[in-house]
């Protein structure tokens, strides 16, 4: 799971009255509370719990976030997305209990030899698959970034989407209560929001997400977020298919109707070079492999 952000919220009062579960240990801790590793007492299974601090608890306006990121992961299942398990709440506050990730985040590993640009782009395109999914099914992320990109170990080192906790729906007739943006508020993390989405959140759709799949590709490749005038990877990565400088490019597009429209279609341009990448000499371990030793 990922290491605490840099916002630091009070933790919860006597958290282990969770009806069910026994909170093991906290591996996890963000703007709108913290997240635990734990143990589901009927099951003997370990779980991930995430709370809400006690004082946004007694925000109406954050309980309903709150709420919007369990229907969002209730709406998903798909391999490369986190499974949510359960809903709840205490005298003090609420919870949501979601599949326990045992690996790094994709933030850890990213500056890691293990993520060459194969494996690079392998990553992208599962996680490109799970947005396909999301958004098919009308769930829109918001916050997509490295650090809410998590390795499962024991699926084999998969990448799984997490935290959605910014997420959108775009069907119109999901509850009100989940329509939470203000008008020309931007929602997200700076440095991965397409331009409308740092002006406007709520006019943002699915192609906001395809942006940050762009941004989080070139960090990626060239080791660095894309600002201002951008280089095409392949010329700060020597052997790298060119065609990874059109995917990224289309990709960050200032305007959404240049983007690709839709993940399908960015997927359709990045598994030709997916399957060129992956024919090439691999090292004696793979990636996959040396993730699992990272964990060690």
């Amino acid at each position: 799971m990922p290491k605490a952000d840099a916002t630091v919220v009070a933790r919860p009062s006597a958290p282990n009255l969770i009806p069910g579960y026994r909170l093991e240990a906290l591996i996890g801790q963000g703007g709108m509370g913290q997240v635990y590793r734990a143990t589901q007492l009927s099951l003997g299974r370990t779980v991930a719990i995430k709370l809400l601090s006690t004082e946004l608890a007694k925000d109406s306006s954050f309980v309903a976030r709150f709420d919007k990121e369990a229907a969002a992961l209730a709406a998903l299942s798909h391999p490369n997305i986190v499974s949510i398990l359960d809903k709840g709440r205490t005298p003090e506050t609420y919870y949501l209990v979601m599949e326990f990730i045992d690996g790094s985040s994709l933030r850890e590993v990213m500056s890691s030899p293990v993520l060459d640009p194969a494996a690079s782009l392998r990553v992208t395109l599962q996680v490109c698959r799970a947005m396909e999914y999301a958004h098919g099914r009308g769930v829109i992320h918001r916050d997509l970034k490295p650090d809410n990109v998590l390795f499962d170990e024991q699926a084999g080192g998969i990448p799984k989407v997490s935290d959605f906790g910014l997420a959108a729906f775009t069907d119109k007739d999901a509850p009100s209560r989940f329509h939470l943006t203000d008008s020309h508020m931007a929602m997200g993390t700076f440095a991965y929001m397409a331009p409308e989405q740092r002006l406007n959140a709520r006019s943002a759709d699915h192609r906001a997400d395809i942006y940050s799949l762009g941004v989080i590709l070139y960090e990626l490749l060239v080791g660095e977020l894309p600002i201002g005038t951008v280089e095409p990877p392949s010329r700060r990565r020597l052997g790298l298919d060119k065609q990874v400088d059109i995917v990224v490019a289309r990709c960050l597009k200032s305007t959404p109707e240049e983007r690709y429209q839709s993940a399908a279609e960015l997927i359709a341009d990045l598994e030709p070079v997916v399957e060129f990448s992956s024919t090439r000499p691999r090292r004696e371990m793979s990636w996959v492999e040396q993730l699992g030793l990272l964990g060690q």
